[in-house]
Formats: structure tokens, C-alpha cells, sequence
């Protein structure tokens, strides 16, 4: 410390001291007035400065990031959070606990990256122990002696990515490399290549492998053969886990837990007393990228307790509404499959960040149905997420409780929609002709935060978001009102005397909040106020949050669209006149039945259907309003309303004229006028394309082109001539797909519509036709026909390549990546409404093996994803995961290519696609579970084989074995898949 007189004056106005901190990371100047100091003694005055002392060493453990461990758990010295070690309350990373218990730690570059570590093991109510220094918020203790509670029997192993044991028992020192004695050396952290002098000596784990390790802790009196019994507990009041290089280069954001185990202690006696305040710093991450900061505020008075975040709340029953519920539990639940919750901001380099979404929008029309109800709501998401919908049908009144809040949980990327009843918030029918506003609000990130046996949080907590953008205060919910009394003896900690709380579900509360203490401080107060003492007592049992589990739930992005309508209808009326050779005349009622179409241009369906009469008038009724350009069309089938527009529109000759508009945009009042126009057709046309090479698209000389009727009957033939020119008449109307075929080509084939009146006219191909020519493999190269899975070998059952002149190999159908021909109309949350996609693309493949246990493949996928450095898939069908690399422009590239994977270790077998395939995908999801059922509801349709693609995170669900995309498409419109989309509502 050094005090400056920089300035002096008679009246000491002017005098200022200035007080120099300097330390490793920081230097701190304070200029204060020494008028401010008149009149107060020395010994107050160094007091003071004692006081700036501890803040500037405050200021320099905030600027310390390093540190993985005591540095964010005990982010202030004058509360501490300790490692809690509780086996027999499932809490604690304890030797064979729960995946959520296990402390992970991130190795990117086993060549480089070590785990540096350190330890201060104490037994569980020892009080007083160790050596250490205090800090308290105006003196300074150092070094003082309480001795006791020091452990020389805890050990620890760490586990490999795979689950092997990489190093261990280790047994933890109680002094030198690998204990740390002090706070200032546990924030500090580890002392590496002589850098950190201020920090602690670690002991140093070297990995072998890249990935996820973990390690696990516990008791041992046999050198480390076996754990003592779980109801003997044990706490670290310092520790710490950093992942750096040898020569200092630190990596925080590496240590993560599911669900950490802690427990609250006093600072300077590491007792676990009931008084003792705890404030840790933690980091979750979601699955889609969004980052978080919790901060439990001064006033958190947990005991032992756990913080998890999960994505499903509390228990993980497919029900989050119900899921996320406080509850009462005697012992922690387990969090299984609960998101990473990190010490420091997840390192970047690693952990995918998320980008902000962009908003939503309504669908056009936004509100289909007419009054009573029900009505549709559709709206359009960038991205997968939660959705809450606000129906205000009282703007004028501006009464809140009449507003309708529906919350609409997992929904999907694209078209959502979710079937409204036509009721208010407070259950009244919402009157025909009524003004509302529709606001959904998209959440993306979604959190929940259960926080098991926190006996007491009197200023509850703040919850900010760093990622993809930056909130520091979070708006939070939470449900406390099914919370119950358990007992009736208040010196049973098992028990508790208090009642429920809040149920906040709905208008929720801006951070820091959620605080509670003899109750469940229904008023919001902070701080959270006590009943009849609970706080000063040494009970749990009249503390609100003993032996209780209570969520809160938010999310880190919101965005917002707004709808305003009216709930009416309106009329479409017109006439249809027949415009055969340019006339406009009457539709007499021999010429047949037609009807009028009003269809969604969202969904494809009919909105609205009416019988022509027999002067040509109809009139569509229950109409949306507010629509934009809804297609009206004609047709010869009776259709109702949501289903598909019928197949074909027109026959019998009859033809729609397109000079003539055929959309619609609606208001709020009645459409007349609107006439349709139609003609006879009885003629025929030329059709012509080109047929050429893929690669230089030199003419194809000979190919056959075919036509295809819709009943995909062979119906026109033509052959190509010297300059790959193909010509044939056909009757018009006609509709069909052509192809070009060659023997020992690959095929591609277009869809090709015919639609003229013009006789003798010509329609030209809007793209060629392309031939690949198959090039045989080298006769004298040889590939091994096995496969590997489990470490066993087997015969494969595939069908073998015959008339080509190389070995014989094995084929499989189309079952590859195709994810660049995938064409996404319309993703809505529920299986059936999946709209199936015809992917018309091979590639070649080579497959490294088959697996019959899902855990052996996605491992094997990682690590010949990381040799080989190319994009690996997983098919998963015949009852195997089937590890392949797609991509390869031909079977000559993927043959040069297989021995460099012998070279890497892996037995290559080369499956070439050497025939046109093609495939259906009928869903693609995040969760496999949600593909498997996908995969077998599409089993009971179809007999062909259906297999499960894991690729870039997604599970895709692929029906196979098409003929052709002829076939592929038939097969779509003939399974009917489409239905009414409908949000999946818990």
C-alpha cells in the first residue's frame, strides 16, 4: 500500500490521498478527498482502507476467468459453496452415480490439453479444520489453524470418452501438489509452467483420446478398492478442474455436470451450519445453443442442495406442462438427459453457440373457420420451438382477464397451427363479428431450473442471457401451488409444515425473483419475509423449500408477431362461362357437374366448395377473410372441406383458361363477380427435349425416352437422334413424366406436364435429360465381402452386382445422404402430417460397418469421422446401424478412396448405387424415439423397407425401394398422409 499527498492547501479541502493496490492482474488507483477523512482517527482510517483492500480483491477474483472450480461456485469470500459428497441423497459425483451426478471435463487436442486439479476434502459436520485464509468485508485473517476435519482417505478416478478407466484410484493429497489450502489459492488456480505464483500445485491427468471425460469421487479405507457406504458424506469447500496446456494456454468452459451436487458452509469454519449463505455463478447451455447466467443472490440459505437445467422441468414424462410443477421429494431427483451447466461461459471453440432466430409470421390466411368454432390458427417459425398464443377479444374494455393465453409447447420449424375453440380466457363464446388481436410469441432456449432442498432463498435469483443475445434479466415462471405439507414435527427434517405457493405460470416475474422462506412469499417481497422465526431457528421443517424440488422455467429469446382480424366470414360468388374458341357463352347442364374451389395456398386443401348450377352461378360460403390470393378452381369431383384438391381437376376435354385470374384476396366484405372461364379441348401437340452426357453434356446418341401416364403406363416412345434430340405427338390434355433410359446408364427423370390447346404446336423441355455411363471397377481389385459389428464378423445378406466386369460387392438401395435434395413445403409437429418428400439423387457409398448396439455405432461414427476427416452418416435398417460415407461422385472415386481407410485401420466394403433409386422421407426429428415411431406407423402402410438415416443431428425417416420417382410420387398420393395439421398440445 502506498498513500500519495498529491495536492495540499491550508484548509484541507484539497488534500487527496491516493490508496495503490497493484497485484499479477490488475492495479487499482483511488483518489479520495482526505476532507472526506476529517475528524476520524488513524485506526479508522486504516480500517477503511483494509476495507478498499478486500474490494480490490474482490475486483481482482471477478477479473480471474481461469479458474474452474471455487472461482464461480464461491464467487465472493464471504460465503462458500462447497463440493457436496452425499451418496445416499443421490447427490454428489460419487463413485457409480447417475450420468447427471458425473463431472465432465472437455479434452479438444489429447496432444496438447491436460487436466490440471486440486482438492480441499472435508468431513461432512466436522466445523472447524483446516488451514486457510478468510477474507471478511473489513479484516483480513490469514493463515489461521481450526484443524479436524481433514480427509486422507478420498479417492478419485477418471473415465474415458469410451467408459474405460483412464487413471485411477488416485488417492488426494492433504497437502502439496493437489490440495489447495487456501481461498485465494482456489480462485486463483492451478500454478502452471512456473506462471500463477498466487495459485495452487496441481495434480495433472494426461489424456490418450479426444472427447468427454469424467471423473468420480468417494470415501475409500481399502486403497481405493471400494467405496465406503453411502451414508457417509463428505464436502470440498475448495476445488478445481482447468483444462490448459502445459505451457499456461488456460481453455475455461470446459467443466460441466448435469446436476452439481453442493452445499452451503461458513467460510471460516467450514462448518455446514443452517445460517450458512451461498451465492455460485453458473452457466447452463440448451441443446439449441442458448447460453445462461444464474446468480443466487445474498440471502441463500440451502444447506446441501442440487441445481440441475433441464429442458422437460422436474420428471421427464413427455408432459412439460405438468413436468415443470413444483413438487415435494425426500430424496434429489436425478435429471437424466438435463442440459450441460457449466463453471465458466461455455468455450465457444467446442459448444456451438445459437443465432437469433428470426421472427415469427402468420400464415396467409392467418385465422381460417367460422363462428361458433372452432377456428385455426397458423403461423410460421424459423426455427423449433415454444409458442405462446394471446387471443384479445376485448380491446375495447381492456380487461385482462378475458384475454385467452395458450401456451403451445415443441413446435417445428415451418407451418404451425393449433385449433382454437372460439372461447375467451374467462370460457364465453367470443361473439361473431368480434375484433381481436393475435400476438404468438415465439421462445427459443427453453430452461427450467429445479432447485432440490433449498430450505431458504430470501432474494431468490437472477437469471441472465449470453447467448445469442445479451438480457441481463430474464423474465422467469414458476408453478409453487401443488407444493403440499408434509408431516406435522417440526425437528423432522423430512417434514415440512409449510404450505403452497404462488402459481405464476402465466404473467411470470423479471429477475432477480422467486424467492422464498418461511413460506412461498405469494406477494413477491424482497426479501422474502419469515414466519414466526424459521430463519434464526436450527429447523428445516418450517422452511419453504425443505425436502422440495422447485422449478422455474424461461427462455433466452422471445420474439413476437401480432395479428389483428375480425371473426367473421364472408361469400365468393361468380359464374362459370365456357370460352371455347374465344366466345364466352352459358355452361349448359349437359355439358356436366362442375364444382368451385376455394383451397388454401397454405396447406392445399379445400377451404370452401360449391355446386355449379345450372345457369353456371355457384357461391362458396364460410369464406376467411383477410386472405390474400386463395386459388378458386374448378372440378368435375365432389370435394369437402380440408381435403386435398382432387386429382385430376378437369376431364372430359374440359380445360381452365389461364388468361383469366383465378385467385381471390378477401377483406371483410362479400366477392361477387368472381367468374371462372373454361374451354373444350380435342387436339394434340409435339413434344421435344434433349437427352446429353452429365459431365461435358455432349448429345446422347440412341437413348430411349419414354413417356409415363399418371397410371405410369408406358404411353410414347421416341429414340434420340445424332444430336441427342428427342420428338413424339400426344393428345392434349395430357399429363406425365418422361425419362430417358441406356443400357449400363444412370438414369434421371422430369416431370413433365402437358397442357395446350394449340394444334400442331410444340412444347419444349424446360431442362435435358442427363445419362451417366457406369465404368466398371478394376477386375483385379478385390474387396472384402464381411461386415464388422461388435467385433464379430458376418455374412452380409445384400444383393450382389451381377454383369459387371469387376468382383463381385455388395448394393444397397437408395439409403444415403440426399439432405441438399430435400425440398421442405411445409414441417408441423405431429407424425402424420409429415408431408413426404421424393428425393430423386443417388450417391455412392462406402460402408465401415454394422452394428447391432446403437452405442457402438455412434462411436464408431466419431471416430471415423475424426481419422478420415469426411461426413459420416448412420442407416440405421435390417435391424443394424450402418456406419457409411456418402458423397462420392462416382464408384471409380469411392474405389480409389477405400484402401486410404484400410490405411486408417477401418475395413472399407465399397456399396455402389449403380441403378436409378430413389427415396420417400417421410419425417425427420431430433429424437430418436420420435423416428422409431414414426418409422413403425409407417410400417403398417407400406411393405416396403423403411430405414432411419442419423445425419447432422437429425434422425430421418426414408422409405425405400422405388422403381422410380414415377413410383415414389404414386405412392405418396396414394397414402394419405394429408391431414389436418394440429399443434401437439399437452
Amino acid at each position: 500500500m502506498q498513500i500519495v499527498d498529491n495536492k495540499k492547501n491550508k484548509n484541507f479541502k484539497t488534500v487527496w490521498y491516493q490508496i495503490s493496490c497493484s497485484s499479477l492482474t490488475h492495479h487499482l488507483n483511488i483518489s479520495i478527498p482526505l476532507s472526506n477523512f476529517f475528524g476520524i482517527s488513524f485506526r479508522e482510517l486504516q480500517r477503511l482502507i483494509n476495507c478498499i483492500l478486500v474490494a480490490s480483491f474482490a475486483l481482482t477474483v471477478a477479473q480471474t476467468v481461469s479458474a474452474e472450480g471455487t472461482n464461480t461456485i464461491s464467487p465472493t469470500p464471504n460465503s462458500c459453496t462447497a463440493l457436496a459428497l452425499l451418496p445416499s441423497r443421490n447427490n454428489g459425483d460419487y463413485l457409480g452415480c447417475d450420468e447427471s451426478d458425473r463431472i465432465y471435463f472437455r479434452i479438444t487436442d489429447c496432444t496438447t490439453e491436460k487436466l490440471f486439479y486440486g482438492f480441499n476434502w472435508q468431513r461432512y459436520g466436522s466445523g472447524t479444520n483446516s488451514p486457510m485464509e478468510y477474507m471478511s468485508s473489513v479484516t483480513r485473517v490469514s493463515s489461521q489453524e481450526y484443524g479436524g476435519g481433514a480427509l486422507y482417505n478420498m479417492y478419485m478416478k477418471i473415465f474415458s470418452p469410451d467408459g474405460s478407466l483412464a487413471a485411477g484410484p488416485i488417492k488426494l493429497p492433504t497437502s502439496g501438489a493437489g490440495f489447495i489450502s487456501t481461498y485465494r489459492q482456489a480462485i486463483a488456480g492451478p500454478q502452471i509452467d512456473n506462471l500463477n505464483p498466487n495459485g495452487y500445485l496441481p495434480l495433472v491427468f494426461t489424456p490418450k483420446t479426444n472427447g468427454e471425460y469424467w471423473i468420480e469421487l468417494y470415501r475409500s479405507n481399502d486403497g481405493g478398492a471400494t467405496q465406503m457406504a453411502s451414508s457417509v458424506w463428505s464436502y470440498a469447500p475448495y476445488f478445481d478442474l482447468t483444462v490448459a496446456t502445459d505451457f499456461g494456454k488456460i481453455h475455461s468452459g470446459r467443466v460441466h455436470c448435469v446436476k452439481w451436487g453442493l452445499i452451503a458452509i461458513d467460510p471460516k469454519t467450514f462448518a455446514n451450519v443452517v445460517s450458512a449463505n451461498a451465492s455460485p455463478i453458473l452457466y447452463p447451455m440448451t441443446d439449441d445453443g442458448v447460453v445462461y447466467k444464474i446468480t443466487f443472490e445474498n440471502g441463500f440459505e440451502p444447506i446441501d442442495f442440487n441445481i440441475a437445467m433441464t429442458r422437460y422441468g422436474i420428471s421427464n414424462t413427455g408432459n412439460w406442462l405438468k413436468d415443470r410443477i413444483s413438487r415435494n421429494n425426500v430424496v434429489s431427483p436425478s435429471f437424466i438427459g438435463g442440459y450441460p451447466v457449466f463453471l465458466n461461459p461455455p468455450d465457444s471453440t467446442v459448444y456451438h453457440y445459437a443465432s437469433l432466430p428470426a421472427s415469427p409470421i402468420f400464415a396467409d390466411p392467418g385465422i381460417i373457420g367460422c363462428y361458433p368454432g372452432p377456428y385455426t390458427i397458423r403461423f410460421y417459425l424459423s426455427q423449433a420451438g415454444d409458442c405462446r398464443l394471446v387471443i384479445d377479444a376485448d380491446s375495447t374494455a381492456h380487461n385482462l382477464a378475458s384475454n385467452r393465453v395458450i401456451e403451445i409447447p415443441e413446435c417445428q420449424k415451418g407451418l404451425n397451427s393449433y385449433v382454437w375453440d372460439g372461447k375467451d380466457g374467462i370460457g364465453n363464446n367470443v361473439a361473431d363479428g368480434t375484433k381481436i388481436s393475435i400476438v404468438v410469441t415465439y421462445n427459443k432456449g427453453r430452461g427450467n431450473l429445479p432447485i432440490y432442498d433449498a430450505e431458504i432463498n430470501k432474494r431468490g435469483f437472477n437469471i441472465a442471457c449470453i447467448a445469442p443475445v445479451k438480457i441481463d434479466h430474464l423474465k422467469v415462471y414458476w408453478d409453487d401451488s401443488k407444493l403440499n405439507r408434509v408431516g406435522n414435527k417440526l425437528k423432522n427434517e423430512l417434514n415440512n409444515l409449510t404450505c403452497s405457493g404462488l402459481d405464476n405460470s402465466i404473467v411470470g416475474s423479471i429477475t432477480p425473483t422467486h424467492a422464498w422462506n418461511g413460506d412461498g412469499n405469494l406477494k413477491q417481497l424482497i426479501p422474502a419475509p419469515s414466519v414466526d422465526g424459521n430463519d434464526l431457528n436450527d429447523y428445516q421443517a418450517d422452511d419453504f423449500g425443505n425436502v422440495r424440488t422447485i422449478n422455474s422455467w424461461f427462455w433466452g429469446v422471445a420474439l413476437n408477431a401480432v395479428s389483428s382480424t375480425r371473426l367473421a366470414s364472408v361469400s365468393i360468388e361468380g359464374r362459370i362461362w365456357d370460352f371455347t374458341n374465344g366466345v364466352k357463352k352459358v355452361i349448359h347442364p349437359a355439358s356436366g357437374e362442375f364444382y368451385v374451389l376455394l383451397v388454401d395456398p397454405v396447406s392445399f386443401t379445400i377451404l370452401s366448395s360449391s355446386r355449379v348450377n345450372a345457369d353456371g352461378s355457384y357461391k362458396l360460403i364460410h369464406c376467411p377473410i383477410n386472405g390474400t390470393n386463395m386459388p378458386l378452381m374448378l372440378s368435375m369431383s365432389p370435394s369437402m372441406v380440408g381435403t386435398p384438391i382432387p386429382k385430376p381437376l378437369l376431364h372430359d376435354g374440359w380445360k381452365s383458361v389461364d388468361a383469366i385470374s383465378n385467385v381471390v384476396t378477401t377483406s371483410t366484405q362479400n366477392l361477387s363477380n368472381c367468374d371462372l372461364f373454361i374451354k373444350k379441348v380435342s387436339k394434340e401437340t409435339c413434344i421435344e427435349g434433349f437427352v446429353k452426357e452429365v459431365h461435358m453434356l455432349d448429345p446422347w446418341k440412341g437413348a430411349t425416352v419414354f413417356l409415363f401416364n399418371k397410371l405410369e403406363k408406358r404411353v410414347y416412345v421416341a429414340k434420340t437422334n445424332d444430336q441427342g434430340k428427342y420428338s413424339f405427338r400426344v393428345p392434349v390434355p395430357c399429363e406425365g413424366v418422361i425419362k430417358a433410359m441406356d443400357e449400363n446408364t444412370f438414369n434421371d427423370c422430369m416431370p413433365f406436364s402437358i397442357d395446350t390447346t394449340q394444334t400442331d404446336s410444340v412444347q419444349h423441355a424446360d431442362r435435358d435429360l442427363i445419362l451417366e455411363k457406369l465404368k466398371p471397377a478394376n477386375q483385379h481389385e478385390k474387396f472384402d465381402p464381411t461386415l464388422y459389428h461388435d467385433g464379430q464378423q458376418f455374412e452380409y445378406k445384400g444383393a450382389v452386382v451381377q454383369h459387371l466386369n469387376f468382383e463381385p460387392c455388395l448394393i444397397v438401395a437408395s439409403s444415403v445422404d440426399t439432405t441438399q435434395k430435400i425440398i421442405h413445403k411445409e414441417v408441423i409437429p405431429t407424425v402424420n402430417s409429415y408431408i413426404p418428400v421424393v428425393v430423386p439423387f443417388e450417391w455412392n457409398v462406402l460402408q465401415l460397418g454394422a452394428f447391432r448396439i446403437k452405442k457402438s455405432a455412434f462411436e464408431f461414427e466419431r471416430k471415423v469421422a475424426e481419422k478420415s476427416g469426411k461426413h459420416v452418416i448412420i442407416v440405421y435398417a435390417d435391424g443394424f446401424h450402418k456406419v457409411q460415407i456418402p458423397g462420392f461422385a462416382n464408384r471409380n472415386i469411392a474405389r480409389k478412396y477405400a484402401p486410404q481407410l484400410k490405411k486408417l485401420g477401418f475395413k472399407a466394403i465399397y456399396i455402389p448405387v449403380f441403378r436409378a433409386n430413389v427415396v420417400v422421407q417421410v419425417g425427420e426429428f431430433s429424437k430418436e424415439a420420435d423416428a422409431l415411431s414414426a418409422q413403425k406407423m409407417w410400417s403398417q402402410r407400406t411393405t416396403k423397407p423403411i430405414i432411419i438415416q442419423y445425419d447432422h443431428n437429425l434422425f430421418k425417416v426414408r422409405i425405400i425401394g422405388f422403381s422410380g420417382k414415377t413410383e415414389a410420387e404414386s405412392f405418396i398420393e396414394q397414402s394419405n398422409w394429408q391431414k389436418n395439421p394440429k399443434s401437439k398440445i399437452s
